[in-house]
C-alpha cells in the first residue's frame, strides 16, 4: 500500500491477513459442516466457500480502513508528516479500489456464478452429458444476466443526484451533505455499480430484518435454555405414542365390521400412520442420543453453554440498543429522507461505538471486539436461518439440518449469508457512526491546555458541538471511505437510505417479537436436526421457533 510507514503498514496488513485466513477457514467449516456428502460436487462446494470468504472480506476492510484514517493524525490533531495531501489520496483511492473490486466480486457471485452453478447442479443426470447440462443451464441462468444488464443500464444512464441541486432541499442542508459525500463527480460506470449494489445491499437487509433477528434473539435463550431431558423427551414420547395407538385402535373398532371407512376417518388413519413413522424415527434417533458421548458430557459441559448464552444475549442487547439509539437520532437529527436519513449529528451514545472508541487507541483491541461483533451477527444469521428455513412465500423450500441439507439448500443459504453478510456494512455505520465514520482523530483547533497535558476535541466530538452549526471538513478530518460509500449510495438513491432505514426499524422489531416467542416456548428437542416432520403433514417440528 503507497506512502503508509513500516508500523502502519503492519497493522493494516497483518490483521487484513489473519481476518482473510479465518473467514476462508470460516467458510470451509460452515460449507462442510451443512452440506449433505452424498451430494456434495466439488464446484458447488468451492463456489459456496468463495461467496461466503468474498462477502467477509467486505467486513474485513472496514476496520482497517478505520485504522488508516485514525494513523493520519497525531494525539493533537495534526497530520503526521508522511500523511501529506497526495498520499491521503493515494491511500484513500486504494481502499475505494478495494472497495469497488470486492463489490464487483459480490455482484458476480449474485447474478452469475451461484445462479449458473445452482442451474448446473439441478440439471445433474446420469444420461445427461456435461455439454447438455451446460446448454440446459444456460437457458436459465440468460435471465439472471439480463436482470443484471438491466440493473447495470438503470444505473448508468438515469439521472441521479449530484448534489449541484435538490427539490425541497435548503443550501444549508446540502452543504453539510457535501462534506459527508466528498466529491460528488462520478461516472456512469460508477454509478452503475453503486445502482446494482445497493439494490443487492437492500435484499441483504431484508435478510438481515428477518434472519438475523431471529438468530440474534433465538441463539443465547437456546444456550442458556439448552436441551429437553432425553427421559423426559422418551416419556412425552410414549404418551403420544400410547395416545395415537386409542385412536387408532377406536378407529379399527369403528369399522370392525367391515363397512366401508369415511373420507374424514381415513384421513385421520393416514395422519395416525406418518406420525407412527415420525414417532419411531425420534425414539430411534433418542436411544442413540442416550448412549452417544455427547450425552454423557452434558454436565460438564452445561455451564460453559449458560455462561456463553448469557454473554451472546449481553451482546445482543448492546446491538439493540446501539441501533435503537441509532435510529431515533436519525429521525431527530438527520438531513432527512431525501438523504437517505443521514445523521449529520450524532447526538444520542451508542453503547457499542462508545466502547469501540475507548479501545481504538489499542489497535488492535477494537479490531478483535469489531470482529466478534460481526461474526456473532454473521452466526445469528446462519441460526436463524437454520430456525426458519428457507420459504417461497408460505411454502418451505429448503430445511436447513448439519451435515443433512440439500445442496441446493445451501446455495440457496449460501446466497442468504452473502447477501446479509455483505448488507452488515451498512449496520456497522449505523451501530458505531462516529467510530466508522473517523476514527480516534482529533480536530486539531479544538485543543485545551492542563496542568500536566494537552487535550483535544475528537473529530467526531467537534462536529455535535451544541453551540456549532458546522460539521468536520475533510480536509481537517479525514472520513473512512466506507462511511463515503454509504453516504453517497443514500443520498444519490434516497429511496434505498430510506429501505435500509426502514429495514433496521424491522429489524428491531423481529427481535423483540421473536425473543418473546422463544422465551414463551420449551426447550428445543434433542433430535430436532435429525429427524423432521416430511413424513407428517402437521408437527411441532414445522413451527418457525
Amino acid at each position: 500500500m503507497p506512502s503508509l510507514p513500516p508500523e502502519t503498514l503492519t497493522g493494516v496488513l497483518l490483521p487484513l491477513i489473519a481476518v482473510a485466513v479465518l473467514a476462508l477457514l470460516f467458510s470451509v467449516i460452515y460449507a462442510r459442516c451443512y452440506q449433505r456428502k452424498r451430494d456434495a460436487e466439488c464446484s458447488t462446494t468451492v463456489v459456496i466457500v468463495l461467496s461466503l470468504s468474498v462477502a467477509l472480506l467486505t467486513l474485513a476492510f472496514i476496520p482497517v480502513d478505520i485504522f488508516t484514517v485514525s494513523s493520519f493524525k497525531h494525539f493533537n490533531g495534526t497530520f503526521q508528516s508522511w500523511a501529506t495531501n497526495g498520499s491521503r489520496k493515494s491511500v484513500q483511492d486504494v481502499f475505494m479500489y478495494s472497495y469497488y473490486t470486492i463489490y464487483g466480486l459480490v455482484m458476480a457471485f449474485s447474478f452469475l456464478i451461484l445462479p449458473f452453478v445452482y442451474f448446473y447442479y439441478e440439471e445433474k443426470d446420469e444420461d445427461k452429458s456435461t455439454g447438455k447440462r451446460i446448454c440446459s443451464t444456460l437457458k436459465y441462468w440468460i435471465m439472471f444476466v439480463v436482470i443484471a444488464a438491466v440493473f447495470m443500464i438503470i444505473g448508468a444512464f438515469v439521472p441521479w443526484a449530484t448534489g449541484e441541486s435538490s427539490r425541497n432541499t435548503s443550501k444549508s442542508v446540502l452543504g453539510e451533505a457535501k462534506l459527508f459525500l466528498g466529491s460528488l463527480e462520478s461516472n456512469s460506470g460508477e454509478n452503475a455499480v453503486s445502482f446494482t449494489v445497493s439494490f443487492l445491499v437492500l435484499i441483504g437487509m431484508v435478510c438481515v430484518a428477518l434472519y438475523t433477528a431471529v438468530g440474534m434473539a433465538v441463539l443465547p435463550v437456546d444456550l442458556i435454555k439448552g436441551y429437553r431431558r432425553v427421559a423426559e423427551e422418551s416419556e412425552e414420547l410414549m404418551k403420544t405414542k400410547k395416545r395415537h395407538h386409542v385412536q387408532r385402535d377406536h378407529l379399527r373398532n369403528r369399522y370392525a365390521d367391515g363397512k366401508k371407512m369415511a373420507k374424514r376417518d381415513r384421513r385421520s388413519k393416514e395422519y395416525l400412520e406418518a406420525q407412527d413413522r415420525l414417532l419411531k424415527k425420534r425414539e430411534k434417533q433418542l436411544q442413540r442420543v442416550s448412549k452417544g458421548w455427547l450425552e454423557k458430557c452434558r454436565k460438564c459441559w452445561r455451564p460453559f453453554t449458560v455462561v456463553i448464552g448469557i454473554v451472546l444475549f449481553l451482546l445482543a442487547v448492546l446491538v439493540f440498543l446501539s441501533l435503537l439509539l441509532s435510529n431515533i437520532d436519525r429521525i431527530r437529527h438527520g438531513l432527512g429522507y431525501h438523504y437517505g436519513f443521514l445523521l449529520k449529528k450524532s447526538t444520542l451514545p451508542s453503547p457499542i461505538g462508545e466502547l469501540l472508541l475507548i479501545t481504538q487507541p489499542f489497535f488492535p483491541l477494537d479490531y478483535v471486539i469489531i470482529v466478534i461483533v460481526t461474526v456473532y451477527l454473521v452466526v445469528a444469521t446462519i441460526y436463524g436461518i437454520r430456525r426458519i428455513g428457507i420459504w417461497c412465500f408460505c411454502m418451505r423450500m429448503y430445511r436447513i439440518r448439519p451435515r443433512r441439507t440439500a445442496t441446493q439448500g445451501l446455495m440457496f443459504m449460501s446466497f442468504i449469508v452473502m447477501l446479509s453478510v455483505f448488507s452488515l456494512s451498512v449496520v456497522l455505520t449505523s451501530l458505531a457512526p462516529d467510530y466508522v465514520r473517523y476514527g480516534h482523530q482529533k480536530y486539531n483547533t479544538n485543543c485545551y491546555f492542563t496542568a500536566n497535558n494537552q487535550t483535544c476535541v475528537p473529530c467526531h466530538g467537534y462536529c455535535t458541538l451544541k453551540m456549532q452549526e458546522r460539521l468536520c471538513d475533510p480536509n481537517d478530518c479525514v472520513q473512512t471511505r466506507i462511511a463515503v460509500l454509504v453516504s453517497r449510495f443514500c443520498y444519490k438513491m434516497w429511496f434505498f437510505g430510506v429501505g435500509y432505514y426502514a429495514c433496521e426499524w424491522a429489524f428491531l422489531g423481529v427481535y423483540l417479537l421473536a425473543f418473546i416467542v422463544v422465551l414463551c416456548r420449551k426447550s428445543h428437542s434433542n433430535v430436532r436436526d435429525y429427524v423432521t416432520s416430511s413424513d407428517s403433514e402437521s408437527s411441532s417440528e414445522e413451527t418457525l421457533l
